[in-house]
């Protein structure tokens, strides 16, 4: 399964993410200090909302490499019994032909 749109999707869903914890830490002056732009408690809301952001895309990311991996494995085995399906298949055929020839 190609993984290039999941890839793409993480990416361009962090880059928001970290675009806002940077401007957080840019309002508290680098640190934590006040800089009297914004008030600590707006930013500590933000700190907690971007807090949740990530942990849900983590949580998304994880769901997502299940499923995928889970997909992987049912196809592989889906894989394994047309080949056995043939196999099957080309013995039986060889089986006819040989009692045709006797």
């Amino acid at each position: 399964m190609d993984t290039a749109p999941l890839v793409v999707l993480l990416l361009f869903s962090w880059i928001p993410i970290l675009s806002l914890t940077h401007m957080v830490k840019t309002l508290r002056g680098g640190g934590g200090g006040k800089s009297g732009k914004v008030n600590n408690k707006h930013l500590d809301a933000i700190q907690a909302e971007l807090d949740q952001l990530r942990a849900e895309m983590d949580q998304l990311r994880n769901t997502s490499t299940g499923f995928d991996l889970s997909f992987d494995k049912r196809l592989s085995e889906i894989e394994l019994q047309a080949r056995l399906a043939r196999l099957k298949d080309i013995d039986a055929n060889h089986g006819q032909q040989q009692s045709h020839h006797r």
